[in-house]
């Protein structure tokens, strides 16, 4: 298993395993995807807070 990898490593397709490492760490780490990510968080932070201030406003009527 090991050979066949890396032999698919130096068959000139560009698939070897440093290209593939690098577009993986380029897809998840690069500034846009991080602040996507941090986007993200925060809307979900701000929906949370949202559902907690209804069952507080629920709790407190009963």
């Amino acid at each position: 298993m090991q050979t066949m990898i890396k032999n698919q490593q130096n068959d000139g397709t560009g698939f070897d395993n440093e290209f593939f490492d690098f577009s993986i760490k380029s897809l998840f780490w690069n500034k846009q995807m991080k602040s996507l990510i941090f986007i993200w968080l925060l809307s979900n932070y701000y929906y949370l807070l949202y559902i907690f201030r209804l069952m507080l406003n629920y709790y407190n009527k009963k």
